[in-house]
């Protein structure tokens, strides 16, 4: 006789009473059971332990009806739930079937006998897919492994021939397809690390104040070394003016992203300069791409994010083959980031690839206190806001007029410029920004009719000011 652990989620003792009975009289299994009469208290206590299966009664005080079993989503992949009831619902039982739901039982119906068959499938079903997970990270662990050992050897084909490059003129021709056979699996092997740690997880992306004219500069430079060409011959740089100098984004994924976008404009286009624009709409930085190269017709375009999709269309002379995953990783690193991704193309016409990211709300903190700049701009990046900083109102008109931030919050006692003044000044730039003053006196006797300035808050600041800062970046 196997013994197991389930949860009873049940608020009446007549009825998890009975059940316990009933767990006495089983033929296949020896039951320890956990009682809790709230879902609440179910959902702590199946975090910390491991539990065989769930049963879960429909009428309890904190979930009624299909309720319950919605607060169990996340742990309906991981254990099998059991829906106890008085009362068969149809729609209930179907909705929680398509969840993943083992079972749904009438409370007046169950046996012993059923209790058997109900466990012994849901115990079948936990082993099954505890292997499928087991197996499947061995996998991906094998895989990982294969890769690494695949470098070595590569490494040593691509230095050897770079060696003979530079040294003979002997078949030069084999030597250089054997350094862009080299080049080449050494792409695909890096995409294929990548593909591996989206399964596991292991892609991370970490924000911070990038200039993003040099990141791009850079990317540009890098596909024409490729090609030795110059990049300002290749390549135009078109940068709104309302788009942050320094952004808050990860660099190093957007440098995967657009050095893919850029490799393939530069193997596709055939006349004119690639052009690499970016704007910035509400919190959302679009970046596009386009090329003049021969196009791509609907169908492809609806597949070309696929891994290990390659269309047809022809290559410049020279230009290395793709994987067939540069794409796909884009787009996956993209949804990762919390954007969006897509082409827009005519067969003729060339294409334009493009991408969007959220960037930070920035904010512009003037107080001419460092100590108070410091303590503000603790409670503003713990919500991963980028902050700018000025000791006055002067500098920071400049700042404004370069930024453009999201908000201003600016001490009203400055020694050259007070927050008054400098609000008057930026409303002169832009009628719609967003300010708040904040001061050591009371705020209540500062005039703040026909100001334009959203709020006053008094100092010392604390979480409402933090609070008040989130809701007014939201709309």
């Amino acid at each position: 006789m196997s013994e197991i652990d389930v949860l009873v989620i049940e608020d009446d003792k007549v009825d998890y009473t009975t059940l316990k009975k009933l767990f006495e009289k089983m033929k296949n299994f020896s039951i320890k059971s956990h009682h809790v009469t709230k879902i609440s208290d179910g959902l702590k206590l199946a975090q910390d332990e491991n539990f065989d299966a769930i049963f879960l009664d429909l009428n309890l005080p904190d979930a009624k009806g299909f309720e319950g079993v919605l607060k169990l989503t996340h742990l309906i992949y991981k254990v099998p739930v059991i829906i106890l009831s008085v009362t068969f619902d149809r729609e209930i039982y179907r909705k929680a079937l398509i969840l993943g739901c083992q079972e749904y039982l009438e409370k007046g119906s169950v046996t012993p006998e059923i209790l058997d068959r109900t466990l012994t499938a849901s115990v079948s079903r936990k082993n099954h897919e505890q292997n499928i997970l087991k197996s499947e990270s061995e996998r991906t662990s094998f895989s990982n492994s294969v890769i690494h050992e695949l470098r070595t050897p590569l490494n040593g084909i691509i230095g050897f021939s770079e060696l003979l490059l530079d040294e003979t003129e002997f078949d030069r021709e084999s030597v250089r397809r054997i350094l862009e056979c080299g080049n080449h699996m050494v792409a695909l092997v890096d995409d294929l690390l990548d593909l591996a740690k989206f399964e596991t997880g292991d892609i991370r992306v970490e924000n911070k104040p990038t200039n993003l004219h040099s990141l791009i500069s850079d990317c540009c430079n890098t596909v024409s070394a490729k090609y030795h060409e110059d990049s300002s011959s290749l390549f135009i740089i078109d940068i709104d003016k309302n788009v942050p100098e320094k952004p808050c984004i990860d660099p190093f994924r957007n440098r995967q992203i657009l050095l893919n976008f850029l490799s393939n404009a530069q193997k596709f286009n055939l006349t004119g300069k690639i052009k690499v624009q970016v704007t910035q709409k509400e919190h959302m930085i679009y970046f596009h791409i386009q090329d003049n190269g021969h196009g791509i017709c609907q169908e492809i375009s609806e597949k070309i994010f696929e891994p290990f999709f390659q269309g047809k269309a022809p290559v410049k002379p020279g230009a290395q083959k793709g994987t067939g995953l540069g794409l796909s990783v884009n787009k996956l690193l993209v949804e990762i980031m919390g954007g969006a991704i897509g082409v827009e193309s005519k067969v003729g016409s060339g294409s334009t690839f493009w991408y969007s990211i959220p960037g930070s709300p920035t904010i512009l903190l003037v107080d001419d206190e460092s100590d108070i700049r410091q303590f503000i701009k603790h409670l503003l990046e713990d919500s991963r806001y980028r902050v700018l900083e000025a000791n006055d109102g002067i500098p920071a008109l400049e700042i404004f007029k370069n930024e453009k931030p999201d908000l201003v919050v600016s001490d009203i006692n400055m020694p050259k410029m007070n927050g008054i003044e400098l609000s008057e000044e930026i409303l002169k730039i832009d009628k719609s920004a967003k300010i708040i003053i904040t001061s050591g006196i009371d705020v209540y006797k500062v005039p703040d009719k026909n100001s334009g300035v959203a709020k006053f808050f008094g100092k010392p600041l604390d979480y409402e000011f933090a609070n008040y800062v989130k809701e007014i970046l939201s709309t």
